[in-house]
């Protein structure tokens, strides 16, 4: 049986016979993740980085006529140069954060909320890019699907990050 002019190819013949001008696109596909993934580790990296080195610089208010720094996980008071966990219940400055809980209501304020959130999606970035890049040493198909669903994560991640610094009335003077 002939097709296009040529005989059609038999289950016996060689593949480069059977498709003489194929060429596998599976190298630049191979670039493309390797480029993916490894943008993936640097931002997520460079995030937890952020989230757990300089958070204390992000925030300060004037409450109590005070000029404390606060983060995701501690209270900084310039007064004594320390700094307490906000969920410390015995620290030397435990009065003063049971004051900002009270004034919190909660004990989280909405900063508190939005870096938690960037914390778990950068985490979350991590972990996906990391399994990507294991399913590529394995050669399995997933990792395709886990780097674009890495990139769908950071993305959110880095949306509630610039949302949350706009609105912060220190990063704005």
């Amino acid at each position: 049986m002939f097709y296009n002019g040529q005989p059609s190819p038999t289950n016996k013949w060689p593949s480069i016979v059977q498709y003489p001008n194929y060429q596998s696109d599976r190298p630049s596909k191979i670039h493309w993740f390797l480029i993916l993934a490894i943008v993936l580790l640097i931002l997520s990296v460079a995030a937890l980085i952020i989230v757990f080195a300089v958070e204390h610089a992000w925030f300060s208010d004037s409450y109590n006529q005070t000029s404390n720094h606060y983060g995701l996980w501690r209270l900084c008071f310039y007064a004594n140069q320390t700094c307490d966990s906000w969920f410390s219940t015995n620290g030397p400055n435990t009065y003063y954060i049971d004051q900002r809980h009270s004034r919190d209501r909660l004990g989280i304020n909405a900063w508190q909320a939005l870096e938690i959130v960037f914390l778990f999606l950068t985490t979350s970035t991590l972990i996906i890019a990391l399994i990507s890049i294991i399913c590529y040493q394995l050669k399995k198909n997933v990792h395709y699907y886990l780097a674009i669903l890495a990139a769908f994560s950071v993305w959110p991640a880095g949306k509630t990050k610039l949302f949350s610094r706009a609105y912060d009335k220190s990063f704005i003077e």
